[in-house]
């Protein structure tokens, strides 16, 4: 596939929508179910047309509205509605369902995360998927009006036939027009539509914005007892790249990422909706949601994560007893393992590196002594000709502690 997202018909569906066309009926699309990939995290999906089901279903529901594109009338639009009270898992893949449940068409949708109304930004999520037949004109909406909710093209598709038909006195069109108002006051928390000027957003709404020649979600960020209007999510000041004042929170974030979850990062700088962890005291005001993840990381207004730098990351030990005694952010220091190095000779002979001074050696002579190999006289040493002896003296290297092989990554955390 050329694009990075797209929809295909699957075997199935290339039959249905075959078997229709030679028959003269309909096939009916009645159900989109979405998916994770098969990770909480959200795993990038390849859909093939073989395939019978997503990796792994997070939502089924009934799609909303179904009606080809103007532009090309071999593209069908399918929309649907996640709503508020759904939510808590990413959307990587997608499918198309027909009244039968079978899979008509499986696609690869940009990762999204659709947040549950618990975590405090709870919102309806707008789907709309594009599907390419070659008779788009044989598939039609198998509709339940019982669980169906209006998309906004609908509410005003239906508006303008029904107002065509009304005289102008009818009393109808008071009623159409109030009806018509309730609904688009419903669509008007739709989320991922673009961002629009005269909206007022709530703390967790998302819009979609052109940044750098490619469409992105942005989240209104601003506090949970904020409103935004008319604060251009585009403009870099109005967001935490751009942002000065340290004693409120700035307006709009990249949407993506759980807050205060850290992760490696491959560059100095931190992606816009993250930051770097590095022993920073960050301003309760602005970062808002990383204190309320973590209270009790906030001293005198401000909330510092720690410093990473140069550590490694040792899983906490909780109670299982191979790390004993430690608390969650812990600093551990450097240590080595009680041991000690045994030493061959040329004929096989077995010796300790050092004399305890006791002479408690029992498996040969001491390396280091009067009985030591080619040592008669000495006590200070060993012979590093020797093939079986070290190379190198650690005493001389200089080095401040003991390392594996690694690789220098940045550790950042979501705000």
């Amino acid at each position: 596939m050329s694009n990075k997202y797209y929809s295909i018909l699957t075997k199935i569906g290339q039959a249905q929508l075959a078997n229709t066309v030679a028959l003269g009926n309909k096939l009916k699309l009645k159900t989109i179910k979405v998916g994770d990939g098969g990770n909480d995290n959200g795993e990038e999906t390849f859909p093939k047309e073989i395939d019978t089901e997503l990796v792994r279903e997070c939502w089924s529901g009934t799609i909303n509205d179904l009606y080809i594109n103007p532009e090309n009338k071999n593209w069908l639009v399918i929309e649907a509605v996640i709503p508020d009270e759904v939510g808590g898992f990413y959307i990587t893949e997608f499918g198309i369902y027909d009244d039968q449940d079978n899979l008509v068409a499986i696609g690869k949708y940009p990762k999204t995360y659709k947040p549950n109304i618990t975590e405090g930004s709870g919102s309806s999520l707008f789907l709309r998927v594009m599907l390419q037949v070659s008779n788009a004109s044989s598939v039609e909406l198998s509709v339940d009006p019982a669980i169906m909710l209006a998309s906004k093209k609908y509410v005003e598709d239906v508006f303008s036939k029904r107002t065509d038909n009304l005289d102008s006195n009818s009393s109808d069109i008071l009623a159409t027009a109030k009806a018509v108002y309730k609904l688009n006051n419903k669509l008007s928390t739709a989320q991922f539509l673009p961002y629009d000027p005269k909206r007022t957003y709530r703390t967790g709404e998302i819009c979609t914005v052109e940044v750098n020649d490619q469409v992105i979600p942005m989240q209104m960020y601003a506090g949970p007892n904020l409103t935004c209007k008319g604060k251009d999510p585009s403009n870099i000041t109005n967001r935490h790249d751009g942002w000065s004042d340290n004693k409120k929170p700035f307006w709009w974030i990249p949407y993506g990422g759980r807050v205060g979850m850290p992760f490696y990062w491959l560059s100095e700088t931190p992606p816009e909706e993250a930051v770097l962890e590095m022993n920073v005291n960050l301003p309760v005001e602005v970062y808002w949601r990383l204190a309320k993840t973590y209270p009790h990381l906030v001293k005198n207004k401000n909330i510092n994560t720690g410093d990473i730098r140069g550590e490694f990351i040792r899983v906490w030990d909780n109670g299982r007893g191979i790390d004993i005694g430690r608390n969650i952010l812990s600093v551990q220091h450097d240590q080595i393992k009680w041991h000690h190095h045994d030493f061959v000779d040329d004929n096989g002979i077995l010796y300790y590196a050092l004399n305890d001074g006791n002479n408690r050696n029992k498996r040969g002579s001491d390396a280091v002594g009067t009985e030591g190999p080619d040592e008669p006289n000495s006590d200070c040493g060993i012979n590093h000709t020797r093939k079986n002896n070290p190379n190198e003296n650690s005493e001389n290297n200089k080095w401040k502690e003991t390392r594996p092989r690694n690789i220098a990554r940045a550790m950042a955390i979501y705000i």
